[in-house]
């Protein structure tokens, strides 16, 4: 399925960036951003049950569309960040440990031996 949207300039600019949150394309940031409003709307019985009168309210209230797929698109965001944080500290940890732990050292050239280089 094809759909055109019309986006103001700062939502235009963050959809540019996909790759600095991790996604492969645009659609690929849309997609999501969508998925997480339906799963939120969906946590909420807004479509199980009243599917309809959500989608009429919707159909006449896109500026709520756009509010609520901006919050979903900075959640995401923020958890990518966290993500990532945790990640790198994750990394530092294991860099220190390997500095000071000559055991660890010895271990990880005795691996090391033998692979291609």
């Amino acid at each position: 399925m094809t759909a055109q949207l019309s986006l103001n300039e700062s939502l235009m600019q963050f959809l540019e960036q996909y790759q600095l949150y991790g996604f492969k394309n645009k659609n690929e940031l849309i997609c999501t951003a969508f998925n997480r409003l339906y799963e939120q709307l969906d946590r909420r019985c807004c479509i199980n049950q009243k599917d309809s009168l959500i989608i009429n309210y919707l159909q006449f209230e896109p500026i709520l569309v756009k509010l609520l797929l901006i919050n979903n698109l900075a959640v995401f965001m923020q958890q990518r960040q966290l993500d990532h944080q945790k990640l790198k500290q994750s990394a530092n940890f294991y860099a220190e440990i390997y500095e000071t732990d000559k055991e660890t050292q010895e271990l990880t050239q005795a691996a090391l031996s033998g692979w291609p280089t």
